[in-house]
């Protein structure tokens, strides 16, 4: 499954920098369901989705991962703490 079956149109082909991952058209996103892990289907992307890491004259950007919430991570020791095995 790709977001677009074709090349993308990169301004740049130089790496490290995040200005050359901007493209010079816009390319649409292919619409695909994906299933929860409830069984229920979702819609993902459409008609008004495109596609890149910079959507419009800024980097697509989130506050944190989807899974952040459910992650599970270890309690922060202070210091002089034993820290937990």
């Amino acid at each position: 499954m790709d977001a677009n079956p074709g090349p993308v149109p990169f301004r740049s082909t130089a790496f490290g920098k995040p200005e050359e991952l901007k493209l010079t058209v816009q390319v649409a996103a292919v619409p695909f369901q994906m299933q929860l892990p409830d069984g229920r289907e979702q819609s993902v992307a459409g008609a008004d989705y495109s596609v890149g890491a910079w959507q419009g004259e800024r980097p697509f950007t989130i506050e944190k991962p989807m899974f952040y919430e459910y992650w599970l991570y270890p309690k922060p020791c202070g210091k002089g703490d034993q820290a937990e095995s």
